[in-house]
């Protein structure tokens, strides 16, 4: 269980895509990361394990709730780890939330805009199940670390649908044996769910 108060300065939604064509239509996009931008990146305390098939349909109301307000949502092509020559890339979308005690000054356009990228993330949310991994990660201001203040970084990856062309996706149940079990397939369902609950962040 990972508490967020006011240390939490920043709360970070960072999808991973295969696919551009995946990727929500509203975002401002960045220029592709370059080799040396990939070696600059840092992994911070994982606080949560990898867990598949969590849905996040309730996370951004929650995040609303606990007092954080979206600053910004980029799309940024990125270079794949694991390819050494540094040919195959990916895509990761990331939307910032910023704590209300520590909010600067939103540009005009972003805040016209803001309704409806929450409202494409919330239906993307609720449209999709992934693989979430969460870091606890230091902050930093001008390139110094400031003690005592952190941001949490939600990572989704292995994106599966649960909605498709406006129906759900479904599946044959199977038995132990791998034999199929009922008359016809079923909606897929997530195991999980991440929640910000009383100030906690869990999965239940």
């Amino acid at each position: 269980m990972v508490r967020i108060d006011a240390s939490v300065r920043l709360i970070l939604l960072q999808f991973s895509f295969s696919r551009e064509t995946a990727v929500p239509a509203l975002l401002w996009q960045r220029n592709p990361e370059r080799p040396n931008e990939r070696k600059r990146r840092e992994t911070g305390r994982m606080v949560v394990e990898p867990t598949p098939n969590c849905s996040l349909a309730k996370f951004v109301s929650d995040i609303l709730g606990c007092g954080y307000e979206l600053v910004e949502a980029f799309h940024q092509q990125r270079i794949d780890p694991k390819d050494p020559a540094g040919k195959r890339k990916y895509h990761i979308v990331r939307y910032v939330f910023v704590r209300q005690e520590y909010l600067e000054e939103i540009q005009e356009g972003f805040k016209r805009l803001r309704p409806k990228i929450l409202e494409e993330l919330q239906e993307t949310l609720e449209e999709t199940m992934w693989r979430v991994r969460v870091f606890a990660n230091p902050f930093f201001s001008d390139g110094e670390e400031i003690p005592g203040q952190s941001a949490l970084s939600v990572n989704l990856e292995v994106r599966t649908p649960l909605i498709q062309n406006g129906k759900p996706v479904t599946m044959w149940q199977k038995d132990a044996d791998g034999n199929r079990v009922g008359s016809s397939p079923v909606p897929i369902k997530p195991e999980h769910c991440l929640r910000l609950e009383e100030n906690s962040l869990q999965i239940s």
